[in-house]
């Protein structure tokens, strides 16, 4: 059983605030820690006291979500604002209204509480970088009127990055996934020639080896180009597939799809941003979750789910990392994310072993002839179950011999104290036969579910959806080449 780092109650600096073209008394710059709620406001128990006509008690609170510790390398701490206050604040000279009162803050950042009470964001450590290349910042230029895209980095993996944007009109922050297929025709190129060299080294470093392009023959390079674009092929066909199914889908715990734009070598996919970061972070900051918190979240997945296979749409990689939130309190809402290797299915089995093996049902072994059908989403929800009530991966490898790791399972649920409607429901997620496994319907109707959560779903939610159709319009995709 894989176990997470300890959580850390070690503080770190991510940011400051500054005092911003002030009239009278300046206060002192104050450092933003990790962990650490920061208040602005009049009232005594405010870490950045401010004295002016219209400044509430408490007027904004500066809060921090820190990204998975593996990421944090990569991703700076996400630092936001949220306006509290009697009389609003404007974030960089607009209401914050349009994003329900909070907004992340990137570097520069101004806040005005009061005409004359301005501050100003800083984040820690700041180094700008070009990440953004000059193709891209064309293709950009075709849709500027509808986003602008920030050279804040959200997160990072593989050829793709998610940066902050602004929807233009509403002034509405959003994500946006950009997927640069450019670099992947790069990559692929270095390391077709690197496997070649790796082939017939001997070819490359002998004395008076010919040069690389001499040595062309039409052979190897009909090699190299059929590997590389079946690469960028393969990386084309996820996103589009992708995208596909993200565009005909809306429910409140799902990720919608607001706009996407794509061309031959770049994907920019628009979408809401989620303060909340995923349930890694959420688990590496609060440890182990109250039960009525892991069952707030494990019914609204299991929501999902239905809708999911009520539309023949198999997820495959249900895991922590690809569940967001718009917030760590009880009752925020989540989204299942992440649709590139999901499928539509009927009545057929699916064959091919993917997912992140970790959370991977036991059927989706190789040497499973039989294939694999829905039920492999309910063993993934019940691992990610496992995780929010014990802050640990069930299994470390789903592919051997479970009995020992069930064992064990079942002994840290007693430790734990996990109440036995919370045990039974976790175990029925985890059998080992999938025909016995529990399925969404029935683990929508057990006790456990509608003890903790079922009465406490949230009713503007489902208002989104009818929200979403009433403002959608036109194409959701579209091809830069037609702009």
């Amino acid at each position: 059983m894989e176990h997470l780092p300890e959580t850390s109650e070690v503080l770190f600096p991510v940011g400051t605030l500054y005092p911003y073209d002030f009239v009278g008394d300046c206060p002192d710059p104050v450092r933003i820690c990790s962990d650490e709620d920061l208040f602005i406001g009049h009232g005594p128990n405010c870490n950045y006291r401010v004295s002016s006509v219209g400044i509430s008690h408490k007027h904004v609170r500066i809060f921090t979500i820190l990204p998975a510790s593996s990421s944090r390398s990569e991703i700076p701490a996400l630092v936001y604002a949220q306006d509290i206050s009697q009389h609003g604040t404007l974030h960089n000279g607009c209401s914050m209204k349009p994003n329900n009162g909070v907004c992340l803050l990137s570097n520069g950042d101004v806040l005005t509480l009061a005409p004359d009470v301005h501050v100003q964001y800083e984040p820690e450590n700041y180094d700008r970088e070009d990440l953004i290349s000059s193709y891209q910042e064309r293709e950009m230029a075709t849709f500027s009127e509808e986003y602008v895209i920030t050279d804040r980095v959200l997160g990072a993996g593989g050829f793709g990055r998610v940066h902050m944007a602004t929807h233009k009109s509403t002034r509405r922050q959003v994500a946006c996934k950009m997927v640069d297929l450019q670099a992947l025709r790069v990559a692929c190129t270095a390391a077709v020639e690197a496997a070649i060299r790796r082939e017939a080294p001997e070819r490359f470093n002998s004395p008076g080896a010919p040069s690389k392009a001499s040595m062309d023959s039409p052979s190897t390079v009909a090699i190299r180009r059929e590997r590389f674009e079946s690469r960028i092929q393969a990386k084309l066909a996820v996103h589009t597939q992708e995208l596909r199914i993200l565009a005909g889908l809306n429910h409140p715990n799902i990720l919608y799809l607001e706009r996407a734009f794509r061309s031959d070598v770049s994907f920019y996919i628009f979408t809401e941003l989620f303060i909340g970061g995923d349930l890694t972070s959420l688990i590496q900051e609060k440890g182990r979750l109250e039960e009525t918190h892991a069952a707030s979240i494990i019914h609204q997945m299991l929501l999902a789910l239905d809708y999911l296979h009520g539309q023949g749409i198999v997820h495959r990689d249900i895991k922590p990392a690809n569940i967001l939130m718009t917030g760590h309190e009880d009752g925020a809402r989540v989204v299942l994310t992440d649709f590139g290797i999901s499928r539509r299915v009927g009545q057929e089995r699916m064959t091919t072993p993917v997912g992140t093996r970790p959370f991977c049902a036991p059927e989706l072994r190789r040497s499973n002839t039989q294939g694999y059908s829905k039920a492999v989403d309910l063993w993934a929800l019940g691992c990610v179950c496992s995780w929010l009530l014990l802050a640990r991966i069930p299994f470390s490898d789903p592919y051997v011999d479970l009995s020992p790791q069930m064992a064990i399972l079942e002994e840290d649920l007693n430790e734990a104290e996990v109440s036995m409607a919370a045990k039974d429901f976790l175990l029925r997620l985890l059998h080992r036969r999938e025909a016995d496994r529990m399925g969404v319907s029935a683990a929508l109707r057990h006790c456990w579910i509608k003890t903790h959560a079922e009465a406490r779903a949230e009713a503007s939610w489902h208002s989104l959806a009818e929200e979403r159709s009433s403002s959608r319009s036109g194409a959701v995709i579209t091809d830069i080449t037609d702009m």
